[in-house]
């Protein structure tokens, strides 16, 4: 009776130990697919604000000599793009403000049944003024800020990877 204790005792110890090291190989892939999310979504950000830097600045900059546009002539913060479909819809820097989220898939290759697999990430924007020390500005200024936020959009019971969202800022100048 004591032998057959003593080795089921031994036998929990070994599961126990041998759960413990299968737990902690778990979320150490957890937090390799989460570094490996954080920079895709970066990637994805960076790509997104090359798409934003080939836009006007402002509509008041937009084919004329900026030598002739006055801070007064830019748009007003107030009046900055408003769920637009960005960035097909966009015109300048400012149109992206609250711009429709926007998702982007990211395909890693193909399961079993020979559908694509990959992440999607949704990438939502912020435009501000600032002022030359980088302080938000309520009045227009020659410098617009753009903050991007780049999340991982889970489909159906797909795990959520990215622990937060990715926050990319710019500054653009005409």
């Amino acid at each position: 009776m004591t032998e057959t204790m003593l080795a089921l005792v031994a036998l929990m110890i070994t599961l126990f130990f041998t759960m413990n090291q299968q737990r902690g190989i778990v979320q150490a892939e957890q937090e390799i697919a989460s570094i490996e999310l954080e920079v895709l979504a970066n990637a994805i950000g960076s790509e997104m604000m090359q798409v934003i830097a080939t836009k006007e600045f402002d509509a008041a900059t937009t084919g004329v000599d900026l030598q002739t546009v006055t801070l007064a002539d830019l748009t007003v913060e107030s009046a900055f793009g408003d769920n637009l479909d960005c960035p097909d819809a966009c015109n300048d820097v400012d149109d992206f403000n609250d711009m429709q989220l926007h998702v982007m898939p990211f395909t890693v290759g193909l399961d079993e049944h020979g559908n694509q697999m990959g992440f999607s990430f949704s990438i939502a924007a912020e435009v501000k003024y600032v002022d030359a020390s980088g302080n938000y500005s309520p009045t227009p200024t020659w410098t617009k800020e753009v903050t991007l936020y780049v999340d991982q959009v889970p489909a159906g019971n797909e795990s959520k990877y990215l622990l937060q969202p990715i926050v990319v800022k710019r500054h653009f100048a005409p």
